[in-house]
């Protein structure tokens, strides 16, 4: 899916929340971090895949996909 997709799906969502009154802010608030896409492969945030920040952009990335060696102290890693 691309980003415009994503976020036509995550706008019909709060749409059909307000008109429903059912669904929490904390809901929609999570649908849409997930639908949010990093590193150059555009997936979304996967707890079981570890992520560096670039410095100069400050976007993220996996390890895999820029060739960067994961530390092996998972201290160091987000989520």
């Amino acid at each position: 899916q691309d980003e415009g997709e994503v976020e036509a799906l995550v706008a019909e969502g709060e749409r059909l929340a307000k008109e429903e009154g059912n669904a929490p802010k904390a809901t929609i608030q999570e649908l849409r971090e997930r639908c949010v896409l990093y590193c150059t492969c555009n997936q979304p945030y996967d707890t079981e895949r570890g992520m560096v920040e670039c410095d100069s952009c400050e976007g993220w990335y996996h390890y895999e996909c820029v060739g960067v060696e994961a530390p092996d102290d998972d201290a160091d890693l987000e989520g």
